[in-house]
């Protein structure tokens, strides 16, 4: 892949501002819908230069995911946040080198339900971001913006927005379960394999895009959705981070992951109107939403 350049771009006066000098691009490191990443060096120093979308920046806003990674930094659990740009376009983190991804080791780690158990609980201690998101707000901001868009969406994505809306009273019920034991804390909100680093036994985080003050039983429902843990590695990891007794679990668990499935179907039909390859994401949570659907009107 051809990497960008950036010579005699305001992107380098910014950088040598801030003491950075003669940053090269090595090569890529990840090619996501909302950003793109890249390795770079400077005088023998790796980092991590990320260059945002700014079709997500409705979606992400910027200066709060700066802040979310401030703090996660300041508590050990993100790597050094080295440089932002004015614009908030480009990012320069330190690169965290790792002989294997989580991403490759997680399935056999044995120790996987543990570590990510662990992080959940540091994440919960971090102080709230300002920003704040409930699944309510998430929902209906979604709604608004598909119904907003939907006049002129191509047919095969009307027929998807259609499907969504239709399944505002079954969403209404679900939002006021949770809602009765709803406790917002600090949630990354996007806690799959790709964005986490495991250095010296613990796990980091990356990416802090959709980071805010938020139920925390969406993010479990999250990892456990990315992360293909063993049966009794999941079963510690509910466990651990649910209430109640069993049947309640179970309950929670199914609500949050339909809420889950349902915003990323949302959160893809919007990327693809914007001209984002997210298709496949949103064809693989409505098929989770249709059988969550099946399940219950068994």
């Amino acid at each position: 892949m051809k990497l960008p350049q950036f010579k005699h771009s305001q992107l380098v006066q910014e950088l040598e501002a801030a003491g950075i000098t003669q940053l090269k691009l090595v090569a890529p490191l990840g090619m996501g819908t909302s950003n793109q990443n890249f390795l770079a060096n400077s005088h023998g120093e790796s980092w991590v230069l990320r260059v945002n979308n700014p079709l997500t920046n409705k979606l992400c806003p910027r200066d709060n995911e700066v802040a979310c990674w401030r703090i996660a930094e300041a508590a050990g659990l993100a790597p050094e946040l080295k440089f932002v740009s004015q614009d908030f376009r480009y990012y320069l983190s330190r690169y965290i080198d790792t002989e294997k991804t989580w991403q490759q080791q997680h399935q056999c780690h044995p120790r996987a339900a543990q570590l990510l158990g662990q992080l959940l609980g540091k994440l919960s201690k971090l102080a709230l971001p300002k920003h704040r998101v409930t699944p309510r707000s998430q929902w209906c901001f979604y709604q608004k913006e598909i119904v907003n868009r939907s006049a002129k969406l191509r047919p095969l994505l009307q027929t998807v927005a259609k499907e969504i809306l239709a399944l505002d009273s079954r969403v209404e019920a679900i939002i006021n379960r949770l809602e009765q034991t709803q406790s917002l804390r600090f949630c990354h909100r996007d806690l799959n394999p790709h964005n986490l680093l495991l250095e010296k036994n613990r796990l980091l985080c990356i990416d802090f895009e959709y980071a805010c003050s938020s139920d925390p039983r969406l993010e479990l429902a999250a990892m456990l959705a990315h992360h293909k843990l063993g049966d009794s590695q999941q079963d510690w990891l509910i466990q651990d981070q649910l209430k109640g007794v069993e049947q309640e679990r179970h309950q929670t668990l199914q609500d949050a992951n339909f809420l889950y499935w349902l915003f990323t179907a949302c959160w893809a039909l919007i990327m693809c109107d914007d001209g984002k390859g997210a298709q496949s994401w949103y064809e693989n949570a409505m098929i989770k939403i249709r059988r969550h659907e099946a399940l219950i009107t068994r």
